[in-house]
């Protein structure tokens, strides 16, 4: 068992982050897990038929079910403000220690005597990873980035709701189903005993790619005072990433139109017009004005928190969605 100390002086620095780093790594689960496989096989015959150098060096990188590098779990979250992903998972990446590095070879070295990887040096493996990892974004993840983060930012939004209704207990009782929380520690179901109380906070990531378990970096740099543990975890609502939209042919599609029915279909969760155009992949003028119609129609409430304003379903905009 994992164990997570969260003192009085962590609370307040609990912290929820779709982070693309943490986001991206989590979907190489793809090649060892039996669970995230029966969620993603879309995602895994799209890998198969991209047939990439890049992926099968990843697949032996991340080969083991029960290890992961610290390579591709590095310390802190960040989020990407320039919309450059694939620069920024390898800038990320570039900046891991080769301390880090070198004992994730140790590890391979030791497990895996017969791996290539294990001939590689710490900053042999740091560069070709990096690389690796942003030539699989650009070739595999990029055409569902918008909407697997967007899932991501709605289960953000859900988990605010929820602290806020019921508090930080129940809101981090309701990570995974091997997650638990007794109200001062948070206990992670784990073969490998350890505790750890740092007096940090903790960051907490949902991923639409973890269909199930968690990934923790437990280690902090006790040189660095910004540094968390990190919990990440499954998002909410997976399996939408790889729905598609109403047939041309429903009756709400020619009731509504197309594009207005895909957006009160996404709209299962409160959410904001930047998420909802994020998840579908829509300039956001597009989706705000879609939504001031059904909110005009009855069919969706805006409701205000703080500066933001989340769009839902009402009564009605459920029962029509039945037509479909």
């Amino acid at each position: 068992m994992i164990d997570i100390e969260l003192g009085v002086e962590d609370f307040g620095r609990v912290r929820f982050l779709a982070d693309p780093l943490w986001s991206a790594t989590a979907s190489l689960a793809i090649f060892v897990c039996a669970s995230a496989n029966s969620v993603h096989a879309p995602l895994v015959e799209l890998t198969r038929r991209r047939g990439l150098q890049e992926v099968e060096f990843l697949r032996e990188l991340t080969h083991e079910l029960y290890w992961f590098p610290s390579l591709l779990a590095p310390s802190g979250c960040e989020e990407c403000t320039d919309g450059d992903v694939a620069g920024h998972l390898r800038s990320r990446l570039t900046k891991v220690s080769l301390d880090d590095v070198a004992r994730d070879l140790d590890h391979i070295r030791k497990v895996r005597p017969g791996s290539a990887i294990g001939g590689m040096t710490p900053r042999q493996l740091r560069s070709r990873t990096a690389d690796a990892l942003a030539v699989y974004w650009q070739m595999v993840l990029q055409p569902l980035w918008a909407k697997a983060m967007g899932l991501a930012e709605a289960d953000i939004a859900y988990r605010a709701e929820v602290m806020a209704k019921r508090g930080l207990t129940s809101t981090l009782s309701d990570l995974s189903n091997r997650i638990t929380f007794d109200g001062s520690v948070l206990h992670l179901d784990n073969s490998i005993d350890t505790r750890l109380a740092t007096g940090r906070g903790l960051w907490l990531v949902p991923s639409v790619f973890r269909a199930s378990g968690y990934t923790v970096r437990e280690v902090v740099d006790p040189s660095d005072p910004h540094d968390a543990p990190i919990v990440s975890y499954p998002a909410r609502g997976a399996a939408r990433l790889w729905e598609r939209g109403p047939s041309g042919g429903g009756p709400l599609q020619r009731l509504l139109g197309r594009t207005r029915t895909r957006v009160l279909t996404a709209s299962g969760l409160p959410s904001t017009t930047t998420e909802l155009a994020g998840l579908l992949g829509l300039p956001k003028a597009t989706v705000s004005g879609h939504l001031r119609t059904l909110t005009d129609a009855g069919l969706m409430i805006a409701t205000r928190r703080a500066k933001e304003v989340y769009y839902d379903r009402t009564a009605l905009g459920d029962e029509l969605l039945q037509l479909r």
